[in-house]
């Protein structure tokens, strides 16, 4: 978690040096399940972030990055201090060349981490119940 803040910084400090577009996007939803005559409320919270820079002609280069948080709602969920809470991190890079009148090459690198946890006193991603932790 530490080393994706580090390199988001130094992200935004060399990104005025480049000429290229910044693409920022925040969505906030809240959603209501039923479940055996109970409410529930959840909320996702995510943070896209894109960067396309031109390298000239025919090679554009595009990051993106996606954290996204998964979590009880606003309103009395049953026991909010024992309830799922997940965050994703999600980071592309890729080059496009544009190597003739008809022929596009998009290869791409991609990095995708879930944390989950359960209780308020959890530590990211070292929850009993976090089944994304391979031992």
């Amino acid at each position: 978690m530490k080393k994706i803040k580090i390199l988001l910084i130094i992200f935004f400090l060399c990104t005025p040096a480049l000429s290229g577009q910044m693409l920022f996007h925040l969505g906030i939803e809240e959603g209501t399940f039923f479940t055996a005559g109970n409410i529930y409320f959840l909320n996702n919270l995510s943070t896209d972030l894109a960067y396309i820079q031109s390298l000239n002609r025919s090679i554009a280069l595009i990051g993106y990055y996606q954290l996204k948080y998964t979590g009880p709602g606003i309103g009395d969920s049953a026991e909010t201090k024992f309830s799922e809470r997940a965050q994703n991190h999600y980071f592309m890079l890729k080059p496009i060349v544009k190597a003739g009148r008809d022929l596009t090459i998009k290869p791409s690198i991609s990095f995708y981490k879930e944390f989950d946890k359960f209780g308020k006193n959890e530590e990211w991603g070292e929850g009993l119940y976090d089944y994304n932790t391979y031992e």
